[in-house]
């Protein structure tokens, strides 16, 4: 079974969906929904800032993991041809910054 070639974009749009969701549950608490985004509501109208804080930071540490899974799994979908998509990383060892130093005082 081949995967098709849109698997990446999609991907993309199963990331962005869960970030919209997680943003949604504060406002969920608002209306009595439950689960984190009622204790960031009731953290913060009752000045309890530390219940507020915390439970804020655990749905921000839910996005950011969540993100990283769903980068990394659309890192590893193979792209057109079937070759593996390469894993974007930069770095800056001393060959590369002395090769743009290079390039900045030839021009």
């Amino acid at each position: 079974m081949q995967l098709p070639l849109a698997l990446r974009s999609i991907m993309l749009g199963l990331n962005q969906t869960i970030l919209m969701v997680l943003s949604v549950v504060i406002i969920a608490g608002l209306v009595g929904g439950g689960a984190l985004g009622v204790d960031v509501v009731y953290g913060l109208t009752k000045s309890e800032l530390g219940l507020g804080v915390e439970a804020g930071l655990a749905i921000v540490a839910l996005a950011v993991v969540l993100d990283r899974l769903t980068q990394g799994w659309a890192a590893g979908v193979r792209g057109v041809g079937g070759r593996a998509v390469p894993p974007r990383t930069i770095r800056a060892g001393r060959s590369n910054l002395s090769a743009i130093h290079e390039q900045m005082e030839t021009a």
